[in-house]
């Protein structure tokens, strides 16, 4: 996916990047001395913007490589994209899973 075609702002692409990397809201906005409300606010322009429903729909979307960053034909692909093509979605599925778990429990 291109990411210019959905007009992300500087902010929101920053945002994304720190995601990738697994950074919470707080550590987000501890990087960029934001609130932790603003960085949602963000998170949700992009959400939109992007067309998902949140972090598990966006890894889902984009397992195939972080926001068009990683461009490799399947020819071009290393052990190192093999496995996380292949584990992705086996760790999306498993959050998904405790996720339906935990609302259920309450």
């Amino acid at each position: 996916m291109a990411v210019n075609k959905y007009r992300l702002t500087p902010r929101e692409l920053e945002i994304l990047a720190a995601i990738e990397q697994g950074s919470s809201d707080r550590e987000i906005a501890e990087s960029f001395r934001i609130s932790e409300d603003t960085v949602r606010h963000h998170l949700r322009n992009t959400f939109a913007k992007l067309g998902v429903r949140g972090r598990w729909s966006l890894a889902i979307r984009q397992r195939g490589g972080l926001w068009g960053a990683v461009r490799r034909r399947a020819g071009q692909m290393d052990t190192y994209d093999w496995v996380r093509a292949l584990l992705l979605p086996v760790i999306v599925l498993t959050g998904i899973l405790l996720e339906v778990v935990i609302r259920n429990w309450r």
